[in-house]
């Protein structure tokens, strides 16, 4: 019971019992039942009293046959049966009288009336007196009704049939309260997964209750929100297109400095050229950061071997890991064939792969595999990259391929750079359909995976390798 859904729906239900319940109790305390019996049993007699005032009448006056036919009048309305009865006991149509009728007359009658529960009894006795002073018995002779399947009680039918109509509405009314919430949510997910032009929608928006005023401010917040970032984005690519030009020509300062400096400060030159080129570096990313945050799907897409491609990097991984007095293995490969854009991909495994070389340990390796994996409706390639470093805090972890996000905050180069290479990799591999995730390992390091969606052929080969 989490959702606000089911919470809405269970109290309307529950208010809908309630108050049913209640309602049963209050009636059932301002009107007891043998309030409703006596009233019918005092109905019932009436009727019968009226219907012995005019047989009698019509006996006295029309005589025995006419009374016949009122008697069958009278019976032919359900499966009762009326004996009129003289002083003597003599039955007045002239009908013989079951032995057990003519007993019901001899019973005395109590003192005060007995309550009984609905149905009636079996036997009805009424005295009379006709026009002309002569007494008369009426006997009503209504016989039990054959035995029955049980049925559930007209209590139990009312009171389910009232829940099930409640529940229904409950359930109807839950879900139109609910409704724009849904709404809304879905359109802040779609934000979330960087789709920056999703809007409520007019229909959420022009409702004049308080749901309308939310997805109304809602709206506005995300076109702020789409604007920020467009700007955001802008500064950046703006800056570093301006940064171009003056670092160009300070290289070409410093080459024409070298050759007319003195031999003393080269080493000063030197340093300012190797920063130069690490500004040039950082522009290049924050350019192609700028250039995959505009794109919806990869400028050039061709079949490629995604095994080739790792390989590659490894190989350039592992030249450079020998400065570190580290090793860069590939552990596990398989023939993995993708479509997408061989540069972006390569550039994705380079960045994550330089990225675990830079904090494994001395004396460590980093391994690298790849593989398929068939589990889902969609059959993926997999490239998993595991360092023996220190690993990263938990609550980092979300924050990994955020830009410019470095879990050390000195941003000293040698402690892990400026933050741009796994959101490079984290855009280039979503492009691509897949996704990145980093995870710590039990025994020490931190385990980044990526995913691509692999070429149909591939998911029947693995298939029959199986």
């Amino acid at each position: 019971m989490r959702t606000l859904f089911a919470k809405l729906f269970l109290a309307f239900c529950a208010t809908i019992i309630a108050g049913a319940l209640l309602s049963f109790f209050i009636m059932g305390w301002l009107f007891p039942k043998h309030v409703w019996t006596e009233a019918w049993r005092s109905a019932a007699r009436q009727n019968l009293r009226m219907a012995g005032v005019v047989g009698v009448r019509i006996y006295e006056t029309e005589g025995r046959r006419a009374l016949r036919r009122y008697v069958r009048r009278l019976e032919g309305e359900g499966p009762a049966r009326y004996y009129f009865l003289d002083a003597g006991g003599r039955e007045l149509t002239g009908r013989p009288v079951p032995r057990e009728v003519l007993k019901q007359r001899r019973v005395p009658k109590p003192d005060r009336p007995v309550r009984r529960l609905l149905p009636p009894p079996p036997y009805q006795i009424l005295r009379l007196a006709g026009p002309s002073g002569s007494a008369y018995s009426l006997i009503r002779h209504a016989p039990p009704p054959p035995r029955m399947t049980p049925r559930p009680s007209p209590f139990l039918i009312t009171l389910a049939s009232l829940l099930a109509v409640g529940m229904v509405l409950c359930f109807f009314l839950a879900r139109h309260l609910t409704a724009p919430l849904r709404i809304l949510q879905g359109t802040a997910r779609d934000l979330a997964s960087g789709h920056l032009s999703a809007r409520v929608g007019a229909g959420l928006k022009e409702r004049k209750d308080e749901f309308g005023a939310l997805a109304r401010d809602f709206d506005h917040m995300a076109e702020r929100l789409q604007e920020l970032l467009e700007a955001q984005r802008r500064l950046l690519r703006d800056v570093s297109h301006e940064l171009r030009s003056p670092l160009t020509r300070l290289g070409v300062a410093l080459e024409l400095a070298k050759d007319k400096a003195p031999e003393e400060i080269h080493a000063l030159l030197e340093r300012i050229g190797k920063e130069s080129e690490r500004l040039n570096r950082l522009i290049g990313q924050v350019l192609t950061l700028a250039r995959l945050e505009q794109l919806r799907e990869p400028e050039t897409a061709e079949e490629l071997d995604l095994d080739g491609l790792v390989h590659g990097v490894v190989q350039d991984a592992a030249f450079e890991a020998t400065k570190r007095d580290c090793t860069v293995a590939l552990v596990r490969s398989e023939p993995v064939r993708v479509r997408g854009s061989a540069e972006l991909l390569q550039s994705a495994v380079d960045n994550v792969v330089r990225n675990a070389l830079r904090h494994a340990p001395a004396g460590t390796a980093v391994e690298v595999s790849l593989g398929v994996d068939t589990a889902g409706a969609v059959p993926m390639g997999v490239i998993a990259v595991r360092d023996r470093g220190p690993g990263v805090p938990e609550e980092a972890i979300g924050r990994l391929f955020h830009p410019f996000y470095r879990v050390d905050s000195s941003r000293d180069r040698r402690s892990g750079g400026v933050g741009l290479g796994l959101a490079i990799a984290h855009r280039a591999v979503r492009l691509h359909g897949g996704t990145l995730r980093a995870a710590n390992v039990s025994d020490g390091g931190l385990r980044v995976e990526i995913r691509v969606p692999v070429l149909c052929g591939e998911r029947s080969a693995a298939s029959g390798d199986e």
